[in-house]
């Protein structure tokens, strides 16, 4: 018997164990209720997909012969269509395809590239500005200015926030609880310790906005740091996809890359993030332009080393300002610059033959800066708490009371339901101007039974499958490279699979790197008790950067053929169009709909313009 049968008996079997399950779990007691309910119907419909999945393939080619079957018999000629039909693509893909690099010259190719990635760029930043001016342009809502004070402190020659707490405050026995503190005056979500406000977010941007304040008589509140982070984020973004195309998908039309570059500048969360840019958006934008920063050297530096050895700490500087904005980002840091180590030691090879430096030589350049940086990240809590690993989190002043039950914070039971806000939970659709809002996030999983821990909260979140579906195509690789690796099971013992056949050159392992990256990236916002939408900018820049790869690889592995290349670009643009859209349709109401109320005569000729 083949791997394959085996595997496809197992599947089967498996899945007739589970339809059992699912109509006998009141009988043996895995369900007390003796009704139907969502869950035990989704146990049985996962059961009986699995008993299909392998005979999938039998059934459509039996049930499409015994329609062709039909067809014939009461329509002659649509056999001799279906062959005119035929031979009409077969024609219609033999003629030239303009944009094709055989066609236009590289130098060419490159100029249409830049073309389309400064206009993406252009008209990002115009919306983004239109945004978080709620349509003024020049005047911006000020809504915090929490890097601002601790920036003023560094100033000073200190840890904690230029602003004294209000004395009522710090004579509350515990000014924890909400209740507590509802009715005094407090910096909202700062951290209280000692008489004095910290932050629990990193030091990297109050730093970046002590750097910018030194030139001259200037106040930087945490929207101009939102706005500068994330514009610089979309330029890192572009940059990256152009250094893809121009290297690894060079085959490639130059047209090709307008669909991720417009999914990357306009989709949700960005346009969201610019509704309300505080404190929250600031830091998690500085932690995702570092971070992306990293990942760009990455790229350059692990396919084309510069002259001198110490290029390779580059990376790890940028991840070590990331992990200084968001520690969340940490874990992902460390297994990134890993795996470029491995990149640039395989580029060695393959240019001089050998590995010019040890491992352990590029290992320690890399990774000195993100020691040093967790270093100074320790030192730095150690001074504020007095311990090396408190972030001050725990004191935070917020509307939960952290300080005592700061393992509440965190659980694994909030996986699923933030799963499910986070990738399914759908917005409201409404008749009016902007036509789309966002809904709050589900506190469970009804269909599983999975409720979230009682601490968990939740603000307005929407799917990134449901408003940017264009990442999709970020497991198009991964779906194609296992199609590959079961066509080899069939004809090949398990330990004759050659892995490396399969996954094509530096770009599919950068890849698969990316994957576990963007896993690592995921797991911090899974498992605390809050889910809300801003979130979702720790993880979507690297799932947009595995749909921009899984795009190219369609267009570069299925669309040889004129018209498979045309199909996969225009659904390319319809699913980047729609992602674009409905991010900034989203980020104008936003969490407070700020540009409702603050600019409510210009929303009322938009709505009026725009009503059906």
């Amino acid at each position: 018997m083949k791997i394959k049968q085996v595997i496809g008996i197992t599947i089967s079997l498996l899945g007739c164990l589970i339809s059992l399950l699912a109509m006998g779990a009141s009988q043996i007691g895995l369900d007390q209720d003796q009704g139907w309910g969502p869950a035990r119907w989704f146990l049985l419909g996962t059961g009986l997909v699995l008993i299909l999945i392998p005979h999938i393939r039998m059934l459509t080619r039996q049930s499409f012969g015994r329609i062709m079957d039909l067809s014939t018999r009461y329509f002659p000629g649509i056999e001799s269509a279906f062959e005119s039909i035929k031979g009409g693509i077969a024609r219609l893909n033999e003629l030239p395809m303009v944009g094709e690099k055989t066609v236009s010259p590289k130098g060419q190719r490159g100029f249409w590239i830049n073309v389309q990635l400064s206009a993406i760029f252009l008209i990002s930043v115009a919306a983004f500005t239109f945004l978080i001016s709620v349509g003024r342009w020049t005047t911006w809502l000020v809504t915090t200015e929490h890097f601002h004070l601790l920036a003023a402190g560094f100033r000073s020659g200190q840890t904690y926030l230029a602003i004294d707490p209000n004395p009522a405050l710090l004579e509350l026995e515990d000014p924890y609880p909400f209740e507590n503190r509802q009715d005094v005056d407090q910096l909202w979500d700062a951290s209280l310790y000692n008489g004095k406000y910290y932050l629990y977010w990193g030091p990297m941007p109050a730093l970046v906005t002590l750097a910018i304040e030194s030139f001259g008589n200037i106040q930087v509140d945490d929207p101009h740091l939102t706005w500068l982070f994330l514009v610089g984020m979309l330029l890192i973004n572009l940059l990256i996809l152009r250094n893809l195309w121009s290297y690894e998908f060079d085959t490639l039309p130059a047209w090709s890359i307008l669909p991720p570059a417009l999914v990357m500048g306009l989709s949700n969360p960005l346009p969201w993030l610019m509704s309300r840019p505080a404190v929250y958006e600031a830091a998690i934008a500085a932690g995702q332009f570092f971070f992306l920063l990293g990942i760009y050297w990455v790229l350059v530096l692990a396919r084309k080393p510069l002259g001198g050895t110490w290029f390779i700490a580059i990376p790890g500087i940028c991840l070590a300002m990331a992990i200084a904005s968001r520690l969340t980002l940490a874990p992902a840091a460390i297994l990134l610059l890993s795996g470029f180590i491995l990149l640039r030691k395989s580029s060695e090879q393959k240019i001089n033959g050998s590995a010019r430096h040890s491992f352990w030589i590029l290992t320690a350049i890399a990774f000195t800066p993100i020691i040093l940086g967790l270093a100074g990240l320790a030192i730095y809590n150690f001074v504020r708490f007095g311990s090396f690993f408190e972030l001050g989190h725990r004191y935070q002043l917020t509307l939960q009371g952290l300080a005592g039950n700061y393992a509440s914070s965190f659980s694994t039971r909030n996986i699923l339901p933030n799963l499910y806000n986070y990738f399914l939970n759908p917005f409201r659709r409404i008749e009016t101007f902007p036509f789309v809002k966002a809904l709050w996030g589900s506190y469970s999983v009804p269909i599983l039974r999975a409720n979230a821990s009682q601490s968990y909260h939740v603000e307005q979140v929407t799917g990134t499958l449901i408003s940017v579906p264009f990442i999709l195509y970020g497991v198009v690789p991964l779906l194609g490279w296992g199609r590959s690796i079961w066509k080899q099971i069939g004809d090949s013992r398990l330990g004759e699979i050659q892995i490396s056949t399969i996954i094509p050159g530096d770009w599919g392992w950068l890849y698969l790197v990316l994957v576990v990256t963007a896993g690592l990236t995921l797991i911090p916002i899974l498992i605390i008790s809050y889910s809300t939408m801003r979130y979702l900018l720790d993880m979507l820049p690297m799932l947009l950067i595995l749909a921009s790869i899984g795009f190219a690889y369609c267009l570069q592995e299925f669309g040889q053929k004129r018209l498979n290349r045309i199909g996969f670009f225009l659904s390319g643009i319809c699913l980047s169009g729609y992602s674009a859209i409905i991010g900034v349709l989203l980020g104008v109401t936003g969490y407070f709909a700020n540009f409702e109320y603050f600019n409510p005569e210009l929303f009322d000729r938009i709505s009026r313009f725009l009503a059906f």
